[in-house]
């Protein structure tokens, strides 16, 4: 293990950590693969240093709490003491004497439950959290104000004196300006926009009739400036790096690459696109909202599809061969998205069958178990990691790969852009590409396009923000003890 010291930090992270020492609400929105993790945990490490007492605590998607956090603690600050508290133990992981604290994001509804049963129970818990350092990574998770999650963290931080909030997420509004609002009502409860969802609506976005088919439907579209209103309004909170200012990475390469449909498929592909319903000779294949019909497409096209009682029908196995095809052509390991169990499993029994060396990670895998996949597979292992791309597109580094393959599109352009940056961060020395499968003449193209849309919206919000963040930051000469081993 190597000792990671305020030496080889890079110019951005040394921004990083002097922002955080000079602020209690810290918005992070760097862009992912840049490293925002280590300044946090140097920056607690040196706050401890200089005498403070408190802890570190961490909520982080499931799939990086030992990927990222624990292995980033191991090298950054080894002599703290860390606790992983997951669904099997968290009871006894928060009451470990501890100085970091991590867990997944789903634990909040835990502690908000059990926040009311201190004073019942003949042992109360240790986490009151007073004069310790809360940090969110991937804060998008808590975009939602009405999910039960959101709501329990929103609870934690208005009842808890926290020394310092740290919320980081390299892609803050995936899905329009309508995302930040709940983020920062959790950083700061409102100071900056407001407490509440509705009147931020109708102060930073329209809603507009668009007709689709023979209905109309309410569509909401941000207002033409509000990303820069937003932005005069949170640009003291916030501190963002683009990949491209600060890393000196290799080019990626987009290829989008066609496939052609049978007669057959192309013939069940129109039938469900006309009338909403596939006749199998296995089974019939109902869908009646607009949204349950276009996954029913997507799922069409990748070769297999559910029914009401989530019996898959196998319909073709081309694209599978063809993602084979491609690792197989390739020197480097290859990292393929998935966003249906069907195509993992089909790609594992393939993969099988064409002795092509993989493993997976999806759900059901633990935060220990994905830590380890992710290490053989930087140690060259494997010729395919096969991905669940809700499990896994946030936080892992997969150099070692140098092609992400879509197997199909997702419609969440947080997890696109966050996936595709798992190979295209720190620590990549070649050249990288994406591929995009798509069927010719296909919703495919059409999801596809509305990532982009997504990502150009976002891209404009983080642009300012870096834009503001360089402009303010005339910070200060690194501490005297910054450059100390400990």
């Amino acid at each position: 293990m190597d000792l990671i010291v305020w030496d080889d930090f890079m110019d951005h992270q040394k921004k990083t950590v002097q922002f955080i020492q000079q602020r209690k609400l810290i918005f992070n929105t760097s862009e992912a693969g840049t490293g925002k993790t280590i300044p946090v945990l140097f920056a607690f490490s040196e706050w401890l240093r200089a005498g403070n007492k408190g802890r570190l605590i961490v909520f982080c998607p499931l799939s990086i709490c030992y990927a990222s956090w624990v292995s980033d603690a191991t090298k950054v600050c080894p002599w703290l003491r860390t606790s992983v508290a997951l669904s099997n133990n968290r009871r006894k992981a928060f009451k470990e004497k501890a100085d970091i604290y991590i867990t997944n994001h789903e634990a909040i509804k835990w502690i908000d439950a059990e926040h009311n049963k201190f004073n019942l129970d003949d042992e109360p818990l240790t986490y009151i959290f007073n004069n310790d350092w809360l940090v969110i990574d991937e804060s998008t998770a808590f975009k939602h104000q009405t999910s039960q999650r959101s709501q329990s963290m929103l609870n934690l931080t208005k009842r808890t004196l926290f020394n310092k909030k740290i919320l980081m997420t390299g892609t803050p509004t995936p899905n329009g300006i309508r995302d930040i609002f709940h983020q920062l009502l959790i950083l700061d409860h409102g100071i900056a926009l407001g407490v509440n969802p509705h009147t931020f609506k109708n102060t930073y976005c329209y809603t507009e009739q668009v007709r689709r088919g023979l209905s109309t439907y309410p569509h909401v579209t941000d207002m033409p400036d509000a990303v820069e209103r937003i932005n005069a309004k949170i640009n003291h909170l916030n501190i963002s790096f683009s990949a491209a200012e600060c890393l000196d990475l290799p080019e990626n390469n987009k290829i989008y690459m066609e496939v052609s449909l049978s007669k057959q498929l192309r013939d069940q592909y129109n039938e469900m696109l006309r009338t909403s319903i596939l006749e199998l000779e296995s089974g019939l294949i109902s869908a009646s909202k607009a949204n349950i019909v276009g996954q029913k497409l997507l799922q069409i096209l990748t070769g297999s599809v559910y029914d009401a009682d989530k019996v898959i029908h196998h319909l073709h196995s081309e694209r599978y061969e063809l993602v084979c095809d491609l690792v197989e052509q390739r020197k480097f390991p290859c990292l393929v998205a998935c966003n249906y169990a069907h195509e993992i499993n089909n790609l594992i029994t393939l993969a099988k069958k064409r002795k092509i060396t993989h493993n997976f990670i999806d759900g059901s895998v633990s935060g220990k178990k994905r830590g380890e996949i992710v290490q053989l597979t930087q140690d060259g292992q494997y010729q395919m990691l096969i991905c669940q791309v809700k499990a896994t597109s946030h936080g892992l580094t997969l150099t070692t790969c140098k092609s992400v393959i879509w197997m199909s599109p997702t419609w969440n352009c947080e997890h696109y852009e966050q996936f595709n940056k798992r190979i295209d961060r720190k620590g990549q020395t070649v050249k990288t590409e994406t591929i995009m499968i798509s069927a010719k003449n296909t919703k495919e193209k059409e999801v596809y396009s509305r990532l982009l849309q997504k990502k150009k919206s976002m891209e404009t919000l983080l642009e300012l923000l870096g834009t503001d963040t360089k402009c303010k930051r005339e910070l200060k000469e690194a501490p005297e003890n910054a450059n100390s081993k400990y």
